[in-house]
This record gives structure tokens, sequence and C-alpha cells, in this order.
């Protein structure tokens, strides 16, 4: 196991109030941090086709597990983060009644024997063992928008089964993009937050919605090209904005002027792109990933671009004070949302162009905020 140290850099920030006039006030410069990183070697099996980065992925607290989808296999690999082996596979069914539909693009491990995916179709809640045991199919009135894609966004969604509701992020054709509080039990929507609209308002690629994350009764969003975040309290029904610039990338992008798909996916490489805030509740802290842009020369090679991207992580507090700003090793980490979190630690898949790891091993950096 290797350990590195990185320094978080201060940062001159903007942040405010819970209030509905979105005000902003100033803070203090956020004292100097550390962020120590872990790598640590996970043994694998290339003859049973697992991955070296997945997405989506979730950890499980209770069994110290990260839940992986494996696109190849069609279902689940568990890495025991504990022991650092793979534990087992989840497989899921292509046809019949536990069908899971090949477009998965959420997923929460709740508990060892109930796993809830999105698979484009419906919140399907699986057990250990693959079985669909319910599938929820989610309001015909609005398109909903649970993503994990670092050229659109990255959105999440709740359960709450004493209520019997699913919080999800959505899009109204009429009236833009919504948070839906979902009643399975009566099928009919209880509630639906629609969410503010960028500052920099226009095209910016394939970038257009929100992310979109959820923690008890907060809806977090912002938007990937821009440095605003928006805290919306359900149970108050008010909203604050974060301010929150980076010392390394602007505060908005500029807009996208082509409109052909291979101009959008320039583009997309070219800007930067900011992912939703993750909470790490053992640390009390919230994480932002953002992805720097990459110059692309007209017969450069596309691939050494993309994963030539710089990554830094912004840390935040309970209270959405920002304190701190780290950038992260380059040429190391998959950037198609190759990471996830756990209630201690940001951790990153070690899959790249720059950095070939061997095929029967999976590397993760388990990068952890330090005070000094």
């Amino acid at each position: 196991m290797r350990n590195y140290l990185f320094l978080l850099l201060p940062l001159c920030l903007l942040s405010c109030n819970g209030n509905n006039s979105g005000t902003s006030k100033s803070v203090d410069e956020p004292e100097v941090v550390e962020v120590s990183i872990d790598s640590v070697s996970v043994a694998g099996d290339t003859s049973k086709l697992h991955l070296q980065s997945y997405n989506p992925t979730s950890y499980l607290d209770q069994n110290r597990s990260v839940y992986g989808y494996n696109y190849k296999r069609h279902g689940l690999d568990v890495i025991d983060m504990a022991g650092l082996k793979i534990d087992r596979f989840i497989p899921f069914e292509h046809h019949g009644p536990d069908a899971v539909n090949m477009q998965v693009a959420g997923l929460k491990a709740l508990s060892p024997d109930t796993i809830a995916i999105y698979d484009g179709i419906a919140v399907c809640l699986i057990d250990s063992m693959g079985k669909v045991r319910d599938r929820i199919k989610l309001s015909d009135d609005y398109y909903c928008n649970i993503e994990t894609n670092s050229r659109m966004n990255i959105t999440d969604f709740n359960i709450d089964f004493d209520k019997h509701t699913v919080t999800y992020p959505a899009v109204n054709h009429e009236k833009g993009f919504e948070v839906v509080v979902y009643d399975f039990g009566s099928g009919s929507v209880l509630k639906n937050v629609r969410l503010r609209k960028p500052v920099s308002e226009g095209k910016h690629g394939f970038m257009g919605a929100p992310n979109v994350t959820f923690n008890k009764d907060l809806a977090i969003y912002n938007y990937p090209f821009e440095s605003d975040i928006y805290v919306y309290d359900m149970s108050a029904d008010s909203t604050r904005v974060i301010h929150a610039k980076s010392n390394f990338v602007d505060e908005v992008m500029p807009e996208s002027k082509g409109d052909t798909s291979e101009l959008l996916e320039r583009y997309g490489m070219e800007n930067f792109f900011h992912s939703p805030l993750y909470y790490l509740e053992k640390e009390g802290k919230y994480v932002m990933v953002t992805l720097d842009g990459a110059p692309v020369e007209p017969n450069g090679d596309i691939a050494e671009a993309i994963y030539g991207r710089k990554l830094y992580a912004m840390y935040f507090d309970k209270d959405f004070n920002p304190v701190g700003e780290c950038e992260l090793p380059q040429n190391r980490y998959n950037p198609f949302v190759g990471w996830f979190t756990t209630p201690e630690y940001l951790g990153f898949f070690v899959e790249n162009v720059f950095h070939p790891v061997d095929e029967d091993t999976i590397i993760i950096d388990k990068v952890t905020y330090k005070n000094r």
C-alpha cells in the first residue's frame, strides 16, 4: 500500500446563509489542509471478466463493499474493501420477470439483500441473488433524469420505504428541470420542485442538465459548466446558493458554438466538468470532483487528450463552507466517472492509457481529507 500527501490550496470563496433570496456573503479564507492518498490492490481474475473501473458504483458501509456495474457480464461485481478481493458476482437476467435493461444509469446498495437499480425503464429492487423483488415505474408526466455520465451530468435518487417514496431528478418539458417526490404506493406525485436555472444560460454541449444528489431533506444541485451550487431544503422549502470559485478553472465556461456531435464532443473535452457534491458522512464534509479541459489538436490522439485531463477535489464542511481544493495525480484515473465515495474517503479507480495496470488487479486510490 502506497501513501501520498497532496496539499489543499486555500480558496478565496463566497458562501451564503440559508434563505430564499440567494444573496451571498463572504467568508474567511479556509485554512491550508492536506489529503492523504492510500493506494490499495484488489485481487481479481480476468477469466471472470472483471473490470478495472466501474460506473455506476455504490458503496455499502454495512459490509464495507463497493458494488460496481459490470457491463461485460451484465451484473454487479461486489468488491470487499476490507479483504481487498472481489467477493462475488450478482448476475442480472436479460429476459423474463427478473430482467434488467442494460442501460444501467443509477445504482444504490441499500443493504446486502436490497439493491436499487435504475435501468432507464424503472427502479428495480434486486436481492443478493439478482432476483427482482419489485419494480417501481416512475411517473409518466416527467422524464426521469437519473444519470452517471461525465459528458452530461451525474445524478442520484433516494428511496424511503417507510413513506413509500422515490425522490429523483426529472425533466418537465414545460417547466424545465425538477426534483420529484413520487409515492410508489399510490402512484402519485407528492411534490415537484422546480430547480433554478444556471447563471450562464445557453448551450454548453451535452451538459445542459444539473447534477443532483440528496442528503436527508436536502437536494443539492449544480450545473457542470459553472461554479454556483444550490442547496434546496425540502422541509423548509428554501434554497441556499454557494459560490464556490475554483483556483484551477473559470467560474463559467464559454458557450458551445457548434451543434454537430463531433463539435459538441470536442467542446466537452476542451472545457471543465464539475461533479455533484458527495457527502462524506463520517468526515462531516462534502466533496466535489472537477475534470479540467484538455486542448485537442486537429490530428491529435483523442484518447490521450481525454485521459490526460487534470482532476481536482474541492472540499466543503457540513454547512457548505468551502475549506480547500486539491490537484490530484494526473494521468492515473478513469475520467469517465471512475470514482466513488464512502463515509470516509473519495475512491478512484486507477485506469488510464498513461498508467497501464496488470489485468488481474484492480487498483483503488483512497483520497482522505487531512487537517494539518
